[in-house]
């Protein structure tokens, strides 16, 4: 199974992810047809799983579109309103498509022991650390996407 992260983000948050947390590769949907290179990558084939995280009706279009014939699509990302979604396409490619709004108890404290063990680095998401009192300016910055995670630490 291949990975690929479709992040609109920008080019320094796709390369951060190829150099610092080791996604084998990452595709600019703004500069590249990214179906054309998921089916280059895949050998013609789409990728086994996608992970739609954004919420818009275009990333949605996109995770069914770069899917393989009876891949599965995972909708995390909140529209905040109905969106179209194309069922034949989903009938056609059989594809299994499931959504999902939060985790398990058990979920959560799997990845704190992930992140106590040192196997997941959660320090290399964090790009600033502002004290509470500057959470205007923290909330700021993500608006205008200028930091990856803010960590807000108590004064």
């Amino acid at each position: 199974m291949r990975r690929w992260w479709p992040w609109r983000r920008g080019k320094e948050r796709l390369a951060f992810a190829e150099r610092e947390l080791g996604v084998a590769h990452t595709i600019d949907v703004e500069a590249v047809d990214a179906v054309c290179e998921l089916q280059q990558l895949t050998g013609g084939y789409g990728a086994d799983v996608v992970v739609e995280c954004a919420g818009a009706s275009s990333a949605i279009d996109l995770a069914l579109e770069g899917v393989r014939k009876r891949g599965k699509v995972s909708i995390m990302g909140l529209p905040g309103k109905r969106v179209e979604v194309d069922f034949e396409k989903i009938a056609y490619k059989e594809l299994v498509v499931s959504g999902g709004i939060g985790q398990r108890r058990t979920a959560w404290e799997r990845s704190l022991k992930l992140m106590a063990a040192g196997t997941i680095d959660n320090r290399k998401l964090i790009s600033h650390e502002l004290g509470l009192g500057e959470w205007q300016r923290g909330f700021d910055m993500m608006e205008k996407q200028e930091a990856l995670k803010l960590l807000l630490r108590p004064e």
